[in-house]
């Protein structure tokens, strides 16, 4: 091996490096888990299941539609809930003691918006 790294006519020599001891398996799970991408990517997906998970179901007739959309929202992708339901263009107005949130945009799924603000009492 040591023969070959010697010659003049090689171009690109590969450094030899002896066998290093394989890493522990915890040592991988922490490397993979601890970066911010995979934090910021749990906690938006863990968002995104409360937030259906929380939808009221309605009653009587309105019980098939609100199951519907629960089951909708758990799947959906996520980019696609951050549209629907996340980048809703809102005025903040502060009056008195009270703020008002005035909702100036208008797409197909407010209506599960607004269901799930009513059930928290927003």
């Amino acid at each position: 091996m040591e023969t070959v790294y010697t010659r003049k006519d090689t171009r690109n020599p590969l450094p030899f490096h002896p066998p290093s001891p394989p890493s522990l398996p915890g040592q991988v799970f922490r490397k993979n888990c601890e970066s911010p991408d995979m934090v910021m990517t749990a906690l938006a997906w863990n968002l995104k299941a409360w937030w259906a998970l929380t939808l009221p179901e309605g009653r009587g007739s309105q019980a098939e539609r609100c199951r519907e959309d629960k089951e909708w929202v758990l799947g959906l992708e996520f980019k696609t809930f951050v549209n629907a339901f996340v980048r809703l263009p809102c005025q903040v107005i502060r009056t008195g003691r009270k703020l008002v949130y005035r909702l100036l945009g208008w797409n197909p799924h407010v209506r599960i918006f607004f269901r799930l603000v009513g059930a928290l009492r927003c």
